[in-house]
């Protein structure tokens, strides 16, 4: 889904045929392209909805079948939604060790929690990071993971949730 503003008069929305967040934003950078197929644009104005069908076909300039492109949109998928998690996770974990420093409302912990946070927030920026890093890797080529990407998105998995974990378990003890 892609959301657009409009202003009185004249307006255009482009969309460059990738996929986008469902809130509208570009979360973990563009999306991937989106496969070849029939979708349906629709615009909202004053009330009034009209759909137009648009139709998306592939580079003829790509020679790969329809199957590995599906399997690498797939893959992309994947890691632009482990991506967006992490910046979501390290977006959530900035937020409150930046109120330690803040001079209004500012987050009074004791020194143990402070350090832990202060060392989460800086864990969950490298993976965010990381993330990005490896689906910017990804495409320029169709095809399936090389084995150190593979191994890459395996490490990065398991570090999203366990720092996930440890900042559900140190949310919890973070006063309101």
């Amino acid at each position: 889904m892609m959301d657009a503003e409009a202003e009185r008069g004249m307006n255009r929305a482009i969309w460059d045929l990738r996929h986008t967040r469902v809130d509208g934003e570009n979360g973990g950078g563009r999306g991937p392209l989106v496969l070849p197929g029939r979708y349906t644009a629709r615009m909202t104005l004053a009330g009034q909805t009209r759909d137009q069908a648009v139709v998306v076909r592939e580079d003829p300039r790509l020679e790969h079948s329809p199957a590995v492109r599906r399997a690498w949109t797939t893959v992309r998928l994947e890691l632009w939604r482990q991506t967006q998690g992490a910046q979501e996770l390290g977006g959530a974990v900035r937020r409150s060790a930046a109120r330690l420093d803040a001079d209004t409302n500012p987050l009074n912990v004791d020194s143990d929690t402070e350090m832990a946070l202060r060392d989460l927030a800086r864990e969950t920026q490298e993976l965010s990071s990381r993330w990005s890093r490896l689906y910017g890797s990804t495409g320029g080529w169709v095809g399936p993971l090389a084995s150190d990407q593979a191994s890459q998105q395996a490490f990065l998995t398991d570090m999203l949730r366990d720092l996930s974990a440890e900042w559900t378990q140190l949310s919890a003890r973070l006063p309101g």
